[in-house]
C-alpha cells in the first residue's frame, strides 16, 4: 500500500466497518468489509448484492443458485458479456490482470466453483458441472451470441459448456481455450495427478505409500508438506485443506471424461512451453475434435502467461480473434 493513502484507508475502514456490521445484523446479509472496498458505487454493490451476495437464513443451500458461480469483473451492461471458466483451483482471482487488459471490449464474468464456499461435491461428472454454469450464464444473459473461455481446466469446462449450449441451438459466438489440451487423461492414478501439480518438477517423498494411504491420511500428510505449505504461503492449514480438497474433486471430474466431437469454431491459445511439451502442436489436440480450429501460440509458460507482463499478449490475442471487435466497432 502507498504510504500517502494509508490514513485515506484507515479513514474508510473506521466508515465502512459499522456499515457493515449493522449491513448484516440488520439486513441479514452477509457483507465483508473486502466486498464494500471492491464494489465502490451503488450501482456495484447492488449489483453484488442481487447476483453475488449471501442470506444469511432461510437459505437451505448455497449452490441451488447458480448465479452465485458469476464474479462480475465489472458491471458495464453496454459491453457484450465473456464468461470465464475457473481453473483447476476452483477460484477465478487469476482472472483479475486480463480482464482489466480486454475491459474495452468485454464485461468480464468469472465463473467460480461453488465448491469454494460449500464442502462436499455435488457434481458427479464435468457435463453436470458445466450445465450448472450453463444455468448460471443464462440467467445472465438468456440467449446467444455467448462468449466463453477459460484457463487451463477451465477451457475443457467452457468446451463442454458450449457442447451443451449447442445442443440448445443457441449460438456460441466466441470459444477460446486457453493452454489446455484435448489429449486422453495421462495418469493412471488421479493422485499422481495431485503429486504432479503440487511439487511440480520436484521429486516426491513418499510418493508409493502416498498413493495406498485413504484420502483423510493424504490430506494430512500433505499439509505436513513443507513444499506444499511454502506453495500456499504458509496460509491457515483449514484453507490449505479445503483448497486441495477443491484440486482434488476437479481432478476427479477430469480423469474420467471423454471429449467429443464439437461441432463449432474455436481458438486454442497456447503458451510457448505448452506447445513444446505436446510435440509442438499449438492446437493442443483440439483439431481432432472440432470442425475449425485457430491455433496461437504466445510467449511463457502455463502460469507466467497469463500475468504480468507477458498478460498483455494474451488480451491481445483474446481481443484480435473475437468476433465481438466487429460488433462493437459497427
Amino acid at each position: 500500500m502507498n504510504i500517502r493513502y494509508l490514513g485515506q484507508y484507515i479513514s474508510q475502514f473506521r466508515r465502512l466497518h459499522p456499515i457493515a456490521i449493522d449491513f448484516n445484523l440488520v439486513k441479514g446479509w452477509h457483507l465483508s468489509l473486502k466486498q464494500l472496498f471492491q464494489y465502490q458505487t451503488i450501482a456495484e454493490l447492488s449489483h453484488f448484492l442481487q447476483y453475488g451476495g449471501e442470506r444469511t437464513a432461510n437459505q437451505p443451500s448455497k449452490v441451488r443458485n447458480p448465479l452465485r458461480c458469476l464474479v462480475p469483473f465489472s458491471v458495464d451492461h453496454r459491453k457484450i458479456p465473456f464468461f470465464c471458466v475457473h481453473p483447476i483451483t476452483g477460484h477465478v482471482h487469476s482472472y483479475y490482470e486480463l480482464a482489466q487488459k480486454i475491459q474495452t471490449k468485454y464485461r468480464f464474468i468469472g465463473i467460480q466453483s461453488p465448491m469454494v464456499d460449500i464442502d462436499p461435491p455435488f457434481f458427479n461428472n464435468l457435463e453436470t458441472l458445466a450445465q450448472h454454469y450453463v444455468e448460471a450464464v443464462q440467467a445472465e444473459q438468456s440467449h446467444g451470441p455467448y462468449h466463453l473461455g477459460g484457463w487451463s481446466l477451465g477451457g475443457l469446462i467452457a468446451y463442454e459448456m458450449a457442447q451443451i449450449l449447442k445442443k440448445q441451438k443457441e449460438e456460441v459466438q466466441c470459444l477460446i481455450i486457453m493452454d489446455k489440451d484435448a489429449y486422453p487423461y495421462p495418469f493412471v492414478h488421479q493422485d499422481e495427478h495431485l503429486l504432479t501439480y503440487l511439487f511440480e518438477e520436484e521429486e516426491v517423498p513418499q510418493e508409493e505409500s502416498f498413493l495406498q494411504m485413504n484420502s483423510t491420511d493424504q490430506l494430512n500428510w500433505l499439509l505436513s508438506q513443507h513444499q506444499v505449505k511454502e506453495r500456499y504461503n504458509n496460509n491457515d492449514p483449514g484453507w490449505i485443506k479445503q483448497h486441495l480438497e477443491i484440486i482434488r474433486d476437479h481432478i476427479r471430474l477430469m480423469s474420467k471424461h471423454i471429449l467429443q466431437p464439437y461441432e463449432g469454431h474455436l481458438t486454442v491459445i497456447s503458451s510457448e512451453d505448452t506447445a513444446n511439451k505436446t510435440g509442438n502442436d499449438p492446437a493442443l489436440g483440439w483439431r481432432k475434435l472440432a470442425k475449425s480450429v485457430r491455433a496461437i501460440t504466445v510467449p511463457g509458460n502455463h502460469d507466467s502467461f497469463i500475468q504480468e507482463p507477458l498478460v498483455e499478449r494474451l488480451a491481445s490475442e483474446i481481443l484480435q480473434n473475437s468476433p465481438i471487435i466487429n460488433e462493437v466497432n459497427t
